[in-house]
């Protein structure tokens, strides 16, 4: 099942009534985008969340590439394919 939250959305989850950690997509790496990812792969909490999949056009010049690659994140930077690993989701 695939959720789309905003993160005013997202701060009001209660991870006491979460029966499995949310997977996390998100669309756009620069900008505010990349403030999020950052925080989450500097404070990654697994049993409230797992990063799993990042779209960006302009995704091989971002700074931030390499520290998604390493964590595992899935990095992609066409819409297609993004879309197609929504679907496994």
């Amino acid at each position: 099942m695939v959720a789309l939250l905003n993160s005013q959305e997202a701060c009001k989850l209660d991870p006491c009534k979460m029966e499995r950690p949310i997977s996390i997509a998100v669309s756009g790496a620069g900008g505010y985008g990349h403030y999020y990812l950052k925080e989450m792969l500097e404070n990654p909490d697994p049993s409230r969340f797992t990063l799993d999949l990042v779209y960006d056009p302009f995704f091989d010049s971002l700074p931030i590439q390499k520290d998604l690659e390493e964590a595992g994140v899935v990095c992609v930077a066409n819409y297609q394919s993004f879309c197609k690993h929504l679907e496994k989701c």
